[in-house]
């Protein structure tokens, strides 16, 4: 059936997959680069690294509930005040989260004490990231 070309075409497929199968091991960075605006909210290391005094849009995981400078709470809220957002639900760094005050509006509905499950969730949807220091919730 095959003839001398067959090592070369077995050569050839080879080399294909040795291109085309490492490419579906890759993951892509969770975070989606954006540029702050409401249309395109930057990520949390994207907010992170841009730290200014403007008010950005930044969009991430609900992580928990900051209580502290350097302490975050995952479970037993004491109260709807902020909530510390991450690019990956299952961050635990800190250095990795940033910390968005929830209006008194908006607490019933996105605060954690009274909505815990939306623990390891997308924010519903971009949250302005107004240059505070750090939260003391």
């Amino acid at each position: 059936m095959f003839t001398k070309q067959e090592p070369r075409f077995s050569l050839s497929i080879l080399l294909v997959l040795a291109f085309f199968i490492p490419a579906l091991f890759i993951t892509p960075s969770l975070a989606a680069a954006g540029d702050g605006s409401s249309s395109s909210p930057y990520s949390v290391s994207q907010a992170i690294a841009n730290q200014d005094s403007t008010i950005k849009t930044v969009s991430g995981y609900v992580v928990g509930q900051p209580t502290s400078a350097n302490s975050v709470v995952t479970s037993s809220y004491p109260n709807d005040y902020a909530i510390a957002l991450a690019d990956s639900s299952s961050e635990m760094n800190i250095a990795n989260m940033v910390y968005v005050q929830i209006p008194s509006s908006f607490r019933s509905e996105f605060g954690l004490k009274t909505n815990p499950a939306l623990k390891g969730k997308k924010s519903p949807s971009p949250v302005h990231l107004v240059p505070i220091s750090p939260i003391l919730a």
